[in-house]
C-alpha cells in the first residue's frame, strides 16, 4: 500500500481519502508488482472519493502516470484536483497532494514475485494546506509488496511504514484476491487496514473494497471499485462509511 495519508484533527475533516493509496495499484489500494513494460506509458484519469461523518472528499480531475524505465522498474507520478466538503460548510478545491514513486520488482521467480515502491508526497500548493484540503506535511512510504499466481487467481499482499512530518506516522497493510473471469474482465476484492502512530497513540481501522478491470479494446482499460468500513478505532465521525473509484487507462507506446 504506497503513499497512504493521515491526518488527525478532532471536530475537523479528518483522514480523507485515506483509501486513496496514492501510487497503488487502481482500481485497488493494494498495490500488485507487476510495473510498466519497458517503453511504456502508462495513463490513468480518474475521480475518487470518499464519505465520513467528519466530512466528504473528492479527488477529480486527478491523473496518475507510470513510465515502464525497463522490465522491472517503473517510475511515476500522481497529480490531483482535491475538494473537501465538511458538515455545515461550504465545499473548497484546490491542488492536493503530489506524489512521486519508483517501483522496482526485485524478485521474480514464476508465478512468485518482490517488490518495493518508495513513494514520497508533498503539498503541491500552500491554498491546499490554508484551506484545510490537506495537511501540511511531507510523507515518505517505503512498502514491500508480494505477489502469487494460480492459475485465473492472483493473490497480492503489501505491507509499509510511512514517516511523515506531521503527526502521525502509518504502518500500513493490505491484501487482495484478483480472479481473471476473461481475457478482458477481472474481478478483485481487498482487505486493507492501517496503525496511526503518533504522540503515545494508536488509532486502527480495516476497511474493504471490491474491484473490476474491463478492457474493451487494445490499450484502454476500465477501472472501477467501491469500499466501506469494516472496523475502526478512529471514533465515530472518522468511520468510513464508503469510497470509490472510476478511472480509465491508457497504455502507450510498445505494449505487446
Amino acid at each position: 500500500m504506497i503513499g497512504i495519508k493521515a491526518s488527525y484533527a478532532a471536530g475537523t475533516t479528518a483522514l480523507l481519502l485515506l483509501s486513496e493509496a496514492t501510487m497503488g495499484g487502481p482500481p485497488m489500494v493494494t498495490d500488485d508488482t507487476g510495473t510498466a513494460a519497458d517503453g511504456t506509458v502508462e495513463i490513468i484519469g480518474f475521480a475518487a472519493g470518499e464519505s465520513r461523518d467528519a466530512g466528504k472528499s473528492a479527488q477529480a480531475p486527478a491523473l496518475d502516470v507510470a513510465f515502464g524505465i525497463n522490465e522491472t522498474v517503473e517510475i511515476g507520478f500522481v497529480l490531483p484536483r482535491q475538494r473537501v466538503k465538511n458538515p455545515g460548510q461550504k465545499s473548497v478545491t484546490s491542488w492536493g497532494e503530489a506524489s512521486l514513486g519508483l517501483k522496482w520488482r526485485f524478485f521474480d521467480r514464476g508465478n512468485r514475485a518482490l517488490a518495493i515502491a518508495p513513494t514520497f508526497s508533498m503539498p503541491l500548493t500552500d491554498s491546499s494546506t490554508v484551506l484545510g484540503i490537506i495537511d501540511d506535511a511531507y510523507i515518505f512510504t517505503l512498502p514491500l509488496l508480494a505477489s502469487i499466481r494460480r492459475g485465473a487467481w492472483e493473490l497480492t499482499g503489501n505491507l509499509g511504514y510511512s514517516v511523515s512530518s506531521g503527526t502521525f506516522d502509518t504502518i500500513s497493510v493490505s491484501g487482495s484476491a484478483g480472479y481473471q473471469v476473461t481475457p478482458k474482465f477481472r474481478t478483485l476484492l481487498e482487505f486493507w487496514g492501517s496503525d496511526l502512530v503518533g504522540d503515545g497513540a494508536s488509532r486502527g481501522f480495516l476497511n474493504w473494497r471490491a474491484g473490476v478491470e474491463w478492457a474493451p479494446v487494445r490499450r484502454l482499460t476500465i477501472l472501477g471499485a467501491i469500499g466501506g468500513d469494516i472496523w475502526s478505532q478512529l471514533g465515530a465521525a472518522n468511520r468510513l462509511e464508503y469510497d470509490y473509484y472510476i478511472g480509465l487507462q491508457y497504455v502507450s507506446g510498445n505494449r505487446q
